[in-house]
């Protein structure tokens, strides 16, 4: 998935940034489950952060690619630097990204589909198509599971808008420690101040 360096992208290549805008009401409990079974912290941090992910997004920008010709590996080592802090904003605030997903599944499912999604999420198979982000098959046996997995599946693009949207955002801290790491790679480069 692309989007995970996006916000560390912009944050580099002098983008917008935004700001978390103001907590919406609670959301049902079971619909937070469910935002917290589709999208456990693991698999979103791993999927949206990886510092291959994010060399590829920094070397398709020009400025970056002169960068990596006349330094290279600077791209890869901006990349590394900048990762954990990647990581350790999305830790943060995950809780963020399970209300704003609970307002999707409480607004599109009544509290009995809930309790039936929360039950077969929490399966092996459906952690196991979690982990495939809900890219594979639904066992023919479960009609009922089958029938609000595809309407899960339908909701994916909100959902992954959601996502995007969040991945955007920063903490209050995380400007200014990303502006310190990448500075602390451009000197180590000799291409401070370009």
């Amino acid at each position: 998935m692309l989007a995970g360096g996006l916000g560390a992208m912009a944050l580099m290549l002098g983008g917008t940034v935004q700001t978390a805008p103001v907590a919406q009401a609670a959301p049902r409990p079971a619909a937070l489950t469910l935002a917290q079974l589709l999208y456990p912290e693991a698999l979103v941090v791993r999927m949206a952060g990886t510092d291959a992910t994010m060399a590829q997004l920094l070397a398709s920008d020009p400025a970056m690619q002169a960068r990596e010709d006349k330094h290279p590996g600077i791209v890869h080592a901006i990349a590394e630097a900048v990762q954990p802090l990647r990581v350790r904003s999305m830790r943060e605030r995950m809780p963020v990204l399970w209300q704003r997903q609970a307002a999707i599944y409480g607004a599109a499912f009544t509290d009995a589909e809930l309790a039936t999604l929360n039950r077969f999420y929490a399966t092996p198979a459906g952690q196991a198509l979690v982990a495939t982000m809900q890219s594979g098959t639904v066992p023919p046996t479960m009609t009922n599971e089958a029938r609000l997995v595809d309407k899960v599946r339908a909701l994916r693009p909100r959902t992954e808008e959601t996502v995007l949207t969040w991945i955007m955002q920063e903490q209050p801290w995380e400007w200014g420690e990303t502006e310190k790491a990448v500075a602390g790679v451009m000197t180590r480069f000799g291409a401070s101040g370009e």
